[in-house]
Parts: structure tokens; C-alpha cells; sequence
């Protein structure tokens, strides 16, 4: 998933070049990641998703911020948990972020909470993150941060988000 031509094209000639092409694929890097949210955020969003392995959401508006869902066993007798995931493409990002996200796992009754952004994460996120908590997972007694972030970039280069094993 690439762009056929650079973004200095593009600023150079003019918005009027890209109606000369159409851009095709799944992204591989960051650049075609971008190419997919500045085409259609709604795609990106359920791209981002898939790289979790979550299940995308089908609602685009109205879906209180949940854009995928990580489903997974809690015990034996087959009862579930779920993680739920937040995408942001947008260069503006802030603790609000994860705010939002924490709000929408409690509403929820969710166990977990994973937000990817393109751009690293702030201080700020960072810090409220790290104060939502922990979900103990009653098969094993693993610990995971309640609230974890990723960004797109590490998700490309093969870093895995530690959660308990997802159900497909």
C-alpha cells in the first residue's frame, strides 16, 4: 500500500495531482498507513483493528468510541472477557484519549482497553494510562494494564500487545 507519488509532489503540484491516481492495497509501512487514513479514516480504523487481530466494529458512527472488540476466555466454563479498541489517525492526541477509553471500558463492563494511535503517544496519555489499573485474567493470575497503547508504526514492525489469548 503505497502512494505513487511523494507527499512533496503532491505539495508542489498541487492537490490536483491526486485525482490522478488511485490508491490500492493493505499498508505494509507508516507512509501507506497514511495514504489509507488521509483516503478514508473509516478504513484505517478497521485496518488498525485488524492489526490487533479484533473483531472490527460494523457501526462507523455512534460507536461510543469502540472501534473493535478483542474477544477471550476468562475461566473453563467458557465465559468471556473482552478488550475493547479505540483508534485515533489524528495528529492531535491528548489524556482525553484515554480518558474517553476508560469511561467507555467501565460503561461497558469491559476487562481491558487498547488504544492505537499513529503518532507516539503524550506524556499525558502515558500518565493515564498508567492510572487506570490492572486486570488480573482469573485463568492464570496474569497481569495486564487495564488501559495499554500502540502505536500503528510498532504494530507494522511486529510488537504484540500483551493481552490474554484472543478467541477468533
Amino acid at each position: 500500500f503505497r502512494r505513487v507519488l511523494f507527499r512533496s509532489s503532491q505539495a508542489h503540484l498541487g492537490d490536483s495531482v491526486t485525482d490522478g491516481y488511485e490508491v490500492h492495497g493493505i499498508p505494509r509501512d507508516t507512509d501507506g498507513a497514511l495514504a489509507l487514513f488521509d483516503r478514508s479514516p473509516f478504513e484505517f480504523e478497521r485496518w488498525a483493528v485488524s492489526l490487533l487481530n479484533a473483531t472490527p466494529n460494523v457501526r462507523q458512527v455512534g460507536d461510543r468510541g469502540i472501534d473493535g472488540v478483542i474477544r477471550f476466555h476468562t475461566d473453563t466454563r467458557g465465559h468471556m472477557g473482552k478488550a475493547l479498541v479505540s483508534v485515533k489517525g489524528g495528529q492531535r492526541l491528548g489524556p482525553q484519549f484515554v480518558r474517553d477509553l476508560v469511561g467507555t471500558v467501565d460503561a461497558q463492563h469491559a476487562e481491558l482497553g487498547v488504544l492505537t494511535t499513529m503518532r507516539q503517544p503524550t506524556r499525558g496519555m502515558l500518565d493515564a494510562a498508567s492510572h487506570a489499573g490492572t486486570y488480573t485474567w482469573p485463568v492464570n493470575g496474569q497481569v495486564f494494564p487495564r488501559i495499554q497503547l500502540a502505536t500503528v508504526p510498532d504494530l507494522l514492525s511486529g510488537r504484540r500487545i500483551p493481552l490474554p489469548p484472543a478467541i477468533d
